[in-house]
């Protein structure tokens, strides 16, 4: 496997690689104000980009500031932390949108956790691609209805406990459903008994 270098800078963690940088942990659980800077230098002066954001535990942190460099929130992404307030540093480079987040041109949809996702949820038309974790823990959601646009699954659903159909606007044919988690390893998308209708 790639290992990336660890980079701590003011009380986060990063991931860094290739000259891009994911924001990964918070070490400090009594922050407030989180401000995500759009670069990063390691011990030796090495610079990187931030264009990821990871982190799924938010402890208290009321407000977030994301640079302008952020490409793609992660689906696992504020796991704990609902209540945080996004503000951007410069015109974003992902979408934010009803607690959603997108690639910029919403074609991809990436995290939905800051959503009030209740039991029916209608993917907007345009998007093509449901990208890893990217419902994960929706408990409430019952029916999920996908546009015609649609493309691509991801492996999205984990801890959707009520999700029990998923209604397609496109052909069985044109979809991909891409099996592999986040551990790359290949695992079921949706479980068996979920209703699955082709309309």
């Amino acid at each position: 496997g790639i290992f990336c270098e660890e980079i701590e800078y003011d009380d986060v963690e990063y991931c860094a690689l290739e000259g891009s940088a994911s924001a990964i942990i918070i070490f400090n659980e009594h922050r407030r104000i989180i401000r995500i800077p759009e670069k990063i230098k390691d011990k030796t002066g090495n610079e990187y980009v931030v264009d990821e954001f990871d982190i799924d535990d938010l402890y208290k942190v009321e407000q977030l500031h994301l640079p302008k460099t952020i490409k793609r929130v992660n689906g696992f992404a504020f796991e704990r932390g609902s209540k945080v307030d996004i503000r951007f540093l410069g015109t974003p480079s992902v979408c934010f949108e009803n607690g959603i987040f997108y690639s910029q041109d919403k074609k991809s949809l990436q995290n939905t956790k800051l959503a009030d996702i209740g039991s029916e949820y209608s993917v907007e038309e345009g998007v093509e691609v449901i990208e890893i974790d990217a419902f994960q823990d929706c408990k409430q959601l019952r029916v999920l209805n996908l546009p015609s646009s649609i493309k691509k699954i991801c492996v999205a659903f984990d801890g959707c406990t009520s999700l029990e159909v998923v209604n397609i606007y496109a052909k069985a044919t044109d979809i991909i459903w891409d099996n592999i988690d986040r551990d790359d390893e290949e695992v079921d998308i949706l479980p068996e008994h979920i209703k699955i209708n082709y309309i």
